[in-house]
């Protein structure tokens, strides 16, 4: 293998390397808030008393799954659940 081929693995391993640990730092942060705001909104969920406000409350709980994914935070998440969901 030439000396090139190394240095631009050597790149592309950081570079996941990188996004990796800002992943892993991410997540480690926002656990505090989900787990919380998760059990909040599965007790909304139990508490509704009508089809319409489940189905908010499980709405919402979904967008919290979403916030999961790397790109989406709760200020993108609700263009972002829109743009998918208006296609059913």
């Amino acid at each position: 293998m030439t000396g090139s081929g190394v240095f631009w693995q050597a790149i592309i391993l950081t570079a996941i390397l990188v996004f990796a640990l800002f992943y892993a730092v991410r997540t480690i942060l926002f656990l505090p808030v989900y787990v919380p705001l998760r059990k909040y909104l599965k007790s909304e969920i139990r508490r509704a008393e009508t089809h319409a406000e489940r189905r908010h409350w499980k709405r919402e709980l979904k967008k919290l799954y979403l916030c999961f994914l790397p790109f989406l935070n709760v200020n993108n998440i609700d263009g972002f659940y829109r743009f998918f969901r208006s296609k059913e």
